[in-house]
This record gives structure tokens, C-alpha cells and sequence, in this order.
């Protein structure tokens, strides 16, 4: 809509009133019109009863008004008949009859509405043309269209009267409306040709629409006609099946007071799919505000962009732009399928890429890459180990998670969230590598639910149960699917054993910055990022069914866990010295766990129960409490309760009650398996020489 200033739009003002007086006089229903030729009122009883004057000058006082609107149907004695420029009324034959040009350049026809019968709106009963009768109005002239023109007439209604509804009008109408009613199913799934696709595009456009609500339609309606029109040989163009979605979209938002309409269960929204058939992912082309669907077929290796794919008699959809999750780039897409690369031309861009804006170790450096793949095949494995930074403020942490996280698939940056709770949505909804600072919740209850989704996410089907607001009830407990890659930042290790064991953790203290790395990143790099995403995107639609895990590879030098979320990444490593060296890196991970372990005051009680082993056949928890505490200050012995605690609790060592005390059981399986986990070798054992009991007894005073 164009803009107009005070003087202009007071002058307008004027002239629509002056109209709508005119046509109120001659017994039409009138109604005032705002932008894009929507009612500027509620004007459902206009149907049924006329404005009064004075109604009529008030609205026309509003700013806003922009065009004056006559309610065609019975109320007015209207039927109209609305050709859009480029119609095509060849060997139709139109009386004399009052007709307007509208601003884009059609025209209106206004009949006498039938004394028999009634006279409905329709959409494309011909190309481009639609009528409009009950329920429905036109735009009257002297109303501004979008364009900057005013609709005229040519001739008005002291020119001539009202001629009666041409009969070829009515017949087309009659047989589209049994067409919509019998077959826009049937022509919606097979198609039409030419010759019947105009008259088609309604019924398919009206019959989809009255099964959604209006908030759906560009969302789900037009993908679906499209998908319709490639079923049409040939197909229509573009731009004339979107000039009948418009229209009949139009005429439905006019209509008050519609019943509601859910969306069928047969249609969903996707960011990808796995079928036995075909795999799916979404396509954002910012550029032109554009989503759609790339489908892979698993047993012809083709691939198809599509609007909709259907899948056991559902329908899916990429979600609409309108998603603020997509459009505002919380979570990031391919704009297309990219081509297919080499494994070693597409490792040595992400590589490129990585050694331009991210410091790290030479391992990392050959890790990262793999991790960046193992995103992009996520969804075939069981379990998946987490990427890590660690370090102090200032060490380039941030540049880690935006370096690796950019290119990995679906990345979100959950940086925005204020809360946790988006980010249990997002990651149940859209299963996306989750790129997340610990820095950025610091709050301990946040922490605490971040954390969850960490110790969970890390394996399939072990969900995080929430308790969710609920208008109805106190609480609504949901259950939330947190299984998915994630690039974390942290300034220390996990205190948890098990979460940090499931973290390949580059150490960023230690780092000194290249000199070739570039400290500013530059405009381009989103662009860069997005064209290497496009490559792995068809990179996973050749490698899904080609990658499976490979016990073989599992080193029997490293704990079963530690194997069992690594394998999946050791699957993808073709190159045996970056294996070796990542075999390497996973054996060092390991030797630190159990090193962390042995410096636990539970280590150096399962040491000193080991060494009593032999002395004693019934070792009661003050006899090990001696034998520790021995050559310690009283703030760090431990008395014989809280000895007992840890025998039960960490060691989990079976105790009874013998003489009065308390008195370990002993278990050579659970003993030999404990000297494992702690660290704790023959060649350590009883290395240092200790007195008797007796003698620390004596010695020690037990705090």
C-alpha cells in the first residue's frame, strides 16, 4: 500500500464517504475496507441488515479506511462477476451493465442478484474468474488499491441498470460446484490435464483450505498444492496457481465466525525422517524465505526436493518460515543438497575450515572433522560421546563451540535461551546438535536441569521426565528425548565420573593461538559455513546405510563405557594413524579416570583393606579406620562410621555385625573389579611399610 500523507488521506476519506452514501442510497449494504482489502470492522450482520448513515460517517472518519466495500448477495441485490486482468472471455457474451476497473487492472460486472434461487461465491469457475454473491463483497470505486491506483467506473449506475446474470455464468458455476463437492479428493491425489487445471486448482485450493484453519494455510495448504499441480500434465504456472490460492484465501478470511478447524492428523511438520525407504531433511533457503524437502531414496540412491512427502497415508511438511525457531536462526539448515564430494575433499574443507578460525591440538584437529560427521549419522547409532572445551575465561572456548558447532547438522546455539526449558522442547522436537557454555546458566537450578539432559542425552531412548505448567492441573508431567550430539564449554571437569567419561575433552589452557587464525570472523563466514553443510548433508544421504559399527575396534585397554559411546566415531576414522592417535588420546582418558579414582579418600580405603586382608580374618571398621588415619593430622582421619559409610556406599562392599563391630565381608570378584577401577596394582600393593595394628592404635588418635 502506498503512503499518503494528512491531506491526501483526508481527501480520500471524503470521497469514500461521499461514495458509500451514494450506494447506501441506492440500497446497498456498504462496509469500510483497510489495507489489503480487508474489512475494517466485524461485518458478518452486514449480510443481514444495511448500515445507518450515521454508522457509515463514523467509519469513514478513520484514518485507516482505504476503500469502500459493497456486500454483495441478497442484501444488496448483487451479483458480481470478477475478471482479473489477462482473462480470457473469448465467445462469452457480457450485457450492458454497471462494471468497475480495479486497481490491478480487472474488472467488475454487477447483475441483478436472481429472483430464483440463490447466487453463491465461487473461485475460477473459468481462469481467472470468480463471483461473488451471498457471504461475499467487492471493492467499489473511488477505493486506492496496493498499487497506488483508485478503482473507476466505466460505467456507473446512472449509465445503466442492473442486467440479469448471464446464463453461461451460471451453468460454469453449477458444474464447478459439482466438481468441488464430488472429485477435488480424487483430483488432488492423480491430477488433471489440460484443459481442466484451472477449474481443478479451485476445487483442490477450496477443498484443502475448508480442512485447515487460516493460520495453516500458507504453512500447509500451498506446499500441498503444489505438490498437486507437479501431478498436472503439464503443470500450471506458478504464478496463476497462486493468483487462485490468493483469491479463494481471500474469500474464506472475509467469512466471520468460522467453525473451528484442527489440522487433519494426517499432516505434520518435519526437519527430517528416517523411513525404510527414504531419508528426509529440510531445506532454508534464507535468501528467498523458502523451505522444503529433500527426499533420498535408499534403494535407487535418487534425490528429489519436494514440498511434501507422504509416508503411510500421513503427509509431512518442512516446517513454515514462519517458525521463529527457523527464520530467526536458533537452529541452522542446508540451503540445498550439495554435490558429491570425495571423503578426503570433504574432510579437507572441514578441516580448512576448522584450522582458519579454531586453535587446537593436532588431534583435535583430525577429531573435530569426524565429530562434525558423526552429527550428520547421529540418528543410526545407540550412543554418541559428547566434543568438549574446557578452560578458564579468555582461552577461546566460545570460538570452539562456534567453529565445530556451525557445521554440524541442525546446530543450536542454545546461548539465547534464558531457561532451560526451551531447550528440552527444541532438542525433543527438532533432535539437533545442541551448542551450549555452561557460562550461560549459571544459575544452580539451571545447572542442575542442563545437566540432566547431559547425563541422559547421551544415549537413546533414556528420556528426562518434566513436570510442565498446565492451565487444568498443578502439574502436567512430559516426557523429553534428549538423545542427541552436543558440543559443550565448561571451565572445569565434571565431578561426575560417568558424564565426564562420555566427554572428548580439548583442554584450551594449554592452547596458544596460531598466528594463522583468524581473530575476527569475517562477513562471510555463515555463508561458508552453509555451503559446507550442504555437502554433508549429501554426504549423509551416501554414507547412512554404508557406516555400522565395528566391534572390532573396541580396545580392551579402556573401560566398557568409554568404548561403547567412542565406537560410533572410531567407525568413521578410515585413517589408520589418526585411529591409532585417537586410540591414544581415548587411552590417556582413561588412565586419568582411574588416576583421579586412586586420589580419592575411597581408593585409600580399599588400599588399606586389602593390606588388613591378610592380618586380620574379621576387619571391623575401626581396624581400617587405624590403619588410614595412621600418620595423619586429626583434620583429615576418618572415623570408623564414616569408613563404614564409604565400605557401603562407593565400594559397595557387603558388611555384617560380628563381636560387637561391624566387619567387612569379603568378595574377591568385587575386590579384584575395584582394584581395577581404582588404579590399584599388585605391584602397589603394601608397598609401604606400616606397624602392626596394635601399634597404630597406640599412635593414632581417632577423630
Amino acid at each position: 500500500m502506498q503512503t499518503i500523507n494528512n491531506e491526501t488521506n483526508k481527501s480520500l476519506s471524503n470521497e469514500l464517504l461521499e461514495a458509500a452514501l451514494k450506494y447506501l442510497s441506492l440500497g446497498f449494504s456498504v462496509i469500510p475496507v483497510g489495507e489489503n482489502k480487508i474489512p475494517a470492522i466485524t461485518w458478518k450482520e452486514f449480510q443481514t441488515r444495511k448500515a445507518t448513515e450515521q454508522e457509515v460517517r463514523s467509519w469513514f472518519s478513520n484514518p485507516g479506511v482505504v476503500g469502500v466495500g459493497i456486500v454483495t448477495g441478497k442484501i444488496s441485490g448483487l451479483a458480481v462477476l470478477d475478471m482479473e486482468a489477462g482473462a480470457d472471455f473469448t465467445g462469452l457474451k457480457i450485457p450492458t451493465t454497471p462494471t468497475s476497473k480495479t486497481g490491478g487492472g480487472g474488472a467488475h460486472y454487477y447483475f441483478k442478484y436472481p429472483s430464483q434461487g440463490k447466487f453463491q461465491n465461487s473461485v475460477r469457475f473459468l481462469p481467472l474468474m470468480d463471483t461473488r454473491g451471498d457471504g461475499g463483497y467487492v471493492i467499489a470505486p473511488p477505493s486506492l488499491h496496493s498499487s497506488g491506483k483508485h478503482y473507476e467506473w466505466s460505467i456507473d449506475f446512472e449509465q445503466s441498470k442492473l442486467a440479469a446474470v448471464p446464463k453461461w455464468v451460471k451453468d460454469k458455476m453449477e458444474v464447478q460446484k459439482t466438481a468441488t463437492v464430488n472429485d477435488w479428493k480424487d483430483k488432488l491425489e492423480n491430477g488433471v490435464g489440460r484443459g481442466q487445471r484451472n477449474e481443478s486448482a479451485a476445487s483442490v485450493v477450496g477443498g484443502l483450505i475448508s480442512k485447515h484453519p487460516s493460520d495453516r494455510w500458507e504453512a500447509i495448504v500451498w506446499p500441498l498444492v503444489l505438490d498437486w499441480n507437479l501431478k498436472n500434465d503439464p503443470p500450471l504456472p506458478e504464478n496463476e496457481l497462486r493468483s487462485t490460492f490468493v483469491s479463494i484465501a481471500n474469500r474464506e478470511r472475509t467469512k466471520e465466525d468460522q467453525p473451528d478447524k484442527n489440522t487433519p492428523e494426517e499432516v505434520g511438520y518435519i526437519t527430517s525422517m528416517v523411513t525404510p525407504e527414504h531419508l528426509v531433511e529440510m531445506i532454508y533457503d534464507e535468501k528467498d524465505n523458502k523451505a522444503q524437502l529433500v527426499i533420498f531414496n535408499r534403494q535407487d540412491k535418487t534425490i528429489k526436493t519436494a514440498n511434501v512427502f507422504s509416508y503411510k497415508g500421513k503427509k509431512f511438511l518442512p516446517y513454515p518460515t514462519t517458525n521463529t525457531i527457523i527464520n530467526k536462526k536458533f537452529i541452522l539448515l542446508p540451503s540445498e543438497c550439495g554435490p558429491q564430494l570425495k571423503e578426503a575433499e570433504l574432510l579437507s574443507q572441514i578441516q580448512g575450515f576448522i584450522k582458519k578460525y579454531l586453535t587446537v591440538s593436532e588431534i583435535f584437529e583430525e577429531l573435530i572433522p569426524h565429530y562434525i560427521q558423526l552429527t550428520w549419522i547421529h540418528d543410526k547409532f545407540d550412543t554418541i560421546p559428547y566434543l568438549r572445551a574446557t578452560g578458564d575465561f579468555g582461552v577461546g572456548k566460545s570460538r570452539f563451540l562456534q567453529s565445530s558447532g556451525i557445521l554440524c547438522r541442525k546446530p543450536f546455539f542454545a546461548g539465547g535461551a534464558t531457561t532451560p526449558s526451551p531447550i528440552f522442547r527444541i532438542i525433543d522436537e527438532f533432535s539437533p546438535t545442541l551448542i551450549i557454555d555452561e557460562a550461560d546458566f549459571s544459575n544452580s537450578d539451571a545447572k542442575a536441569e542442563i545437566v540432566k539432559i547431559l547425563n541422559c542425552g547421551f544415549m537413546k531412548n533414556t528420556p528426562v521426565l518434566r513436570s510442565e505448567p498446565h492451565k487444568d492441573k498443578p502439574f502436567d508431567p512430559r516426557v523429553f528425548e534428549v538423545f542427541c550430539p552436543k558440543i559443550i564449554a565448561t571451565r572445569e571437569k565434571f565431578s561426575d565420573d560417568a558424564l565426564e567419561s562420555r566427554c572428548l575433552t580439548e583442554d584450551m589452557d594449554v592452547i596458544a593461538r596460531k598466528k594463522d587464525v583468524v581473530l575476527n570472523i569475517p562477513a562471510n563466514f555463515q555463508e561458508e559455513a552453509l555451503q559446507i553443510r550442504n555437502n554433508l548433508l549429501r554426504w549423509r544421504f551416501d554414507n547412512f546405510d554404508k557406516i555400522v559399527l565395528d566391534e572390532s575396534l573396541n580396545d580392551p585397554q579402556i573401560a566398557d563405557r568409554l568404548n561403547q559411546i567412542t565406537l560410533p566415531i572410531k567407525c568413521l576414522i578410515t585413517n589408520p594413524v589418526i585411529r591409532e592417535d585417537f586410540g591414544k588420546l581415548l587411552r590417556r582418558y582413561h588412565q586419568n579416570i582411574i588416576i583421579n579414582r586412586g586420589m580419592e579418600k575411597e581408593a585409600s580405603v580399599l588400599e588399606k583393606i586389602i593390606e588388613l586382608h591378610g592380618e586380620i580374618k574379621s576387619l571391623t571398621m575401626k581396624e581400617i579406620s587405624i590403619r588410614y588415619n595412621f600418620g595423619l593430622s586429626a583434620p583429615d582421619q576418618l572415623s570408623p562410621q564414616k569408613v563404614g559409610n564409604m565400605v557401603r556406599g562407593k565400594l559397595k562392599l557387603g558388611v555384617e555385625r560380628k563381636n560387637g563391630g561391624y566387619t567387612v565381608i569379603w568378595d574377591d570378584k568385587a575386590i579384584e573389579k575395584l582394584k581395577i577401577k581404582f588404579g590399584i596394582f599388585p605391584e602397589e600393593e603394601n608397598k609401604n611399610e606400616v606397624p602392626p595394628i596394635e601399634e597404630v592404635d597406640k599412635q593414632t588418635k581417632l577423630v
